[in-house]
């Protein structure tokens, strides 16, 4: 699954690995980009400071 083309991407079982995640996504504003974080793994501080949109659940 490629998912450079995707805006949003779903991701579980990567902790504090928000800059691999960034590199995912196409080439568009941090603003655009939204990281769902669905097993609460990444830190809440690095999400903060990543620029992306973020959801915890």
């Amino acid at each position: 699954m490629d998912l450079a083309d995707n805006k949003c991407a779903a991701c579980k079982r990567r902790p504090n690995l928000v800059e691999a995640i960034r590199k995912m996504f196409k080439d568009v504003p941090d603003a655009e980009k939204v990281l769902i974080d669905v097993k609460g793994l990444f830190k809440i501080e690095d999400l903060k400071n990543s620029g992306m949109q973020w959801w915890r659940l």
